[in-house]
């Protein structure tokens, strides 16, 4: 099945992994509950950005995209779907936080 987002939608395959800077080592001990964090720490950690690849987008959205071009977006933004038993995301080109731009001379 091959969906086409209306208006300024964009459909997004996450990644396997959250966007943080932490090192890897706390990320697997926070995941597997071999430590008790406090509760503020708790809640950044949960809210922390994902990383995905752009899969389709609408008429309408404002800047130019590529497929499978990456991009940052909110872990709890837009829509999650289920086809073909791939996980996507949909959501408002406004939830995106950054996209990858590639400026080299």
């Amino acid at each position: 099945m091959h969906l086409r987002p209306l208006n300024d939608c964009l459909i997004i395959e996450p990644g396997e992994q959250e966007f943080t800077d932490s090192n890897p080592e706390i990320v697997r001990i926070l995941k597997e509950g071999l430590i008790k964090v406090p509760e503020a720490f708790e809640g950044w950690f949960k809210k922390s950005p994902m990383c995905g690849k752009i899969i389709s987008w609408g008429d309408s959205c404002k800047y130019k995209y590529k497929v499978g071009e990456k991009v940052i977006f909110g872990r709890f933004s837009g829509a999650p779907l289920n086809i073909d038993n791939k996980k996507l995301v949909m959501l408002k080109e406004d939830e995106l936080l950054a996209k990858d731009e590639d400026v080299r001379p």
